[in-house]
């Protein structure tokens, strides 16, 4: 968000910016990119996150007005029986407060396939938690430079958790950083910003056990003469 702040300080053109985000699992990072002012575009496969974020998105309108108890079933690791009993409220939110001023859109289906005769369709393609999800991490760098127009940007971040490293029956490449990077600048991006960024991802925060990623995060420029 701060790279995209940085990038297009002017909001009232940001309208004019057209976003991709694949795997946006339940919109929520599509949803405040719009509400930055971006058009945004989600993009999800799997009809889990679909149908919870088709909920969210569209049959939400008050803050806080659903409960669950997702620590209930946690035996281990809690330091009380209130911690594993206490309750979540959702969405933190309320559509009716929100003013979104710009496109925002869901499309649904697998990255590769939906956007086939979409090439040089977006000024920016923002990859969180995503990019491990590929059979070949190749397919989406190079989709991911076909979509750019030139001069577009390619901000990612996340962890290098291969989905289907353990899958006998499913052919996948796993590689380190180092030679996904390398890819990336092979394909033709220029690496403008890298770092290691700490993060967590649905963890309990009152939990003795905290799993914690060191993720990377880059930002890609597609250039504007090849």
């Amino acid at each position: 968000m701060e790279a995209l702040r940085k990038r297009y300080p002017d909001q009232n053109s940001r309208s004019s910016v057209k976003i991709m985000v694949p795997g946006s699992g339940l919109g929520r990072l599509a949803f405040d990119l719009a509400k930055e002012g971006f058009t945004v575009e989600g993009n999800e496969f799997s009809m889990i996150m679909l149908m919870a974020s088709s909920f969210l998105l569209n049959a939400c309108y008050e803050e806080n007005e659903h409960v669950i108890y997702p620590y209930a079933l946690d035996k281990s690791n809690s330091w009380s029986y209130a911690d594993q009993t206490r309750p979540v409220y959702f969405p933190d939110i309320g559509k009716s407060r929100t003013d979104v001023p710009s496109n925002f859109s869901m499309i649904a289906g697998d990255f590769l396939e939906v956007t086939q005769s979409r090439s040089e369709s977006f000024e920016c393609i923002v990859t969180a938690w995503f990019i491990d999800t590929a059979k070949s991490i190749i397919d989406y760098i190079e989709t991911i430079y076909r979509l750019l127009k030139p001069g577009g940007c390619w901000l990612n971040v996340g962890p290098l958790t291969y989905h289907y490293e353990d899958m006998l029956d499913e052919m996948s490449i796993e590689l380190p950083y180092e030679e996904v990077i390398r890819i990336v600048r092979l394909t033709g991006f220029d690496v403008v910003r890298e770092e290691r960024i700490v993060s967590y991802y649905t963890i309990n925060r009152l939990s003795m056990l905290q799993n914690q990623y060191t993720c990377a995060f880059f930002e890609a420029i597609k250039p504007v003469t090849p």
